[in-house]
């Protein structure tokens, strides 16, 4: 996908006549045999912000944002045509310390893939000294009933991001691993909350033992756009 096509239409291209769902506020379960991975928000800051989420089978797709929840055919709308099972989209020209609502549809838009008032972010505020409150993990991915009641407390909490120390994935950052140890945990408020995840040993260790490519983060890099950018940093 063209990330660069991307960032030159979100905020510029408006298609409010094309009708996505009848409404916001469709129940998750009724769409959740369409995705593969509930999106998840990702680079956040006070003017731009990242979407991912994977659909089971290639598919184009329709995304729409906005900051009505009532009124998502008044949303500006992005049409993607070439067929993806993961999914980004990098919103730019936003407003400062705003909240967006934001859902998506298959194809055209016909199928709805997810939407509702709990798929939103909010922009950080422009100013650098706004107070502001964040949430701290490390060393989880194990898939424990502890890392789930964690998970919970951290939704409860209401945090404006989080920061994750490193060992995302146990035991080696197998990349089969990220969806039940990590996406699943966390899906309550990966949708609206963004998660800043640094890379530990246990994330790299699948790579470092094969083929012989010692750092490389094959597995880590491809669920986190924000890490894939700045790998060479």
């Amino acid at each position: 996908m063209n990330r660069v096509l991307l960032r030159r239409l979100a905020g510029t291209v408006c298609l409010g006549t094309v009708f996505l769902f009848p409404g916001v506020g469709g129940p998750l379960a009724a769409l959740a045999p369409v995705l593969d991975r509930d999106p998840y928000v990702n680079e956040v800051t006070s003017t731009s912000a990242t979407i991912v989420w994977h659909t089971q089978a290639l598919t184009s797709s329709t995304f729409g944002y906005g900051t009505d929840p009532e009124n998502p055919d008044g949303w500006n709308w992005i049409h993607f045509f070439a067929p993806e099972r993961r999914h980004a989209v990098t919103l730019t020209d936003l407003a400062p310390n705003t909240v967006y609502y934001y859902g998506a549809g298959e194809g055209g838009g016909q199928i709805p893939l997810y939407t509702g008032p709990e798929y939103r972010f909010r922009t950080a505020p422009a100013d650098g000294n706004s107070p502001f409150s964040f949430f701290a993990v490390g060393d989880t991915g194990g898939g424990s009933p502890n890392q789930f009641a964690v998970a919970d407390r951290i939704d409860l909490a209401n945090c404006d991001f989080g920061i994750h120390t490193g060992d995302v994935i146990y035991d080696n950052g197998e990349p089969a691993n990220f969806q039940p140890r990590h996406f699943i945990p966390y899906a309550g408020f990966l949708r609206n909350t963004p998660f800043f995840t640094s890379a530990g040993n246990h994330d790299y260790q699948a790579d470092f033992y094969t083929a012989g490519n010692a750092g490389v983060l094959g597995g880590y890099l491809d669920p986190f756009p924000l890490v894939h950018t700045h790998a060479d940093q």
